[in-house]
């Protein structure tokens, strides 16, 4: 069997933050990894006492709050480093967040990424008739409030209707909507 120096990695068995903290380094330092654009490319680094000590990395995060090994490590702040007291441990659904290319939007006072919060209403952000209403200068929060208020007063979509029809309907104008 052939240990490492740090004798967390032998043959058939790895400590499941090794391989995490291994990532890491690479993300951040390898320009072969193909994420190395998003995190080192960006100037993402990896706090230099962890770059080199696993054993140290591994006892911080062994102290993080939420610490459990089913979890993923994530950064709080996305444009800052690995680092202590930047790093959490959190669920994919939390860490899939936590991304640049994320919209953020605020819905009746819940914030949430763009994606999740029309989901979680039924609609769907992709459709031409949100893309449409972007074009003529309605906010995503809008889009949804149209949305949503509509299906609240009743308004059945029928196949064809355009995004007019509900707002009109929210405004009284259509009576022949209900179902």
């Amino acid at each position: 069997m052939t240990y490492v120096k740090h004798g967390y990695r032998k043959a058939g068995m790895t400590d499941p933050l090794y391989d995490r903290w291994r990532g890491i380094k690479n993300r951040c330092f390898n320009v072969k990894v193909k994420d190395y654009p998003n995190y080192g490319g960006r100037g993402i680094k990896m706090y230099p006492i962890w770059v080199h000590d696993f054993s140290a990395f591994k006892k911080y995060v062994e102290t993080l709050p939420d610490f459990n090994l089913s979890l993923k490590i994530d950064r709080i702040e996305n444009s800052g480093n690995y680092e202590p007291g930047n790093i959490r441990m959190t669920t994919d659904a939390v860490n899939s967040t936590n991304k640049r290319n994320n919209i953020l939007i605020n819905f009746r006072g819940e914030a949430g990424v763009r994606g999740r919060l029309f989901k979680k209403y039924g609609f769907d952000w992709r459709s031409t008739a949100v893309f449409n209403q972007l074009k003529k200068g309605l906010s995503l929060s809008e889009i949804l409030e149209v949305y949503v208020r509509s299906e609240e007063l009743g308004y059945i979509y029928k196949p064809g209707d355009f995004f007019q029809k509900r707002i009109d309907f929210i405004a009284g104008e259509v009576h022949d909507y209900q179902g």
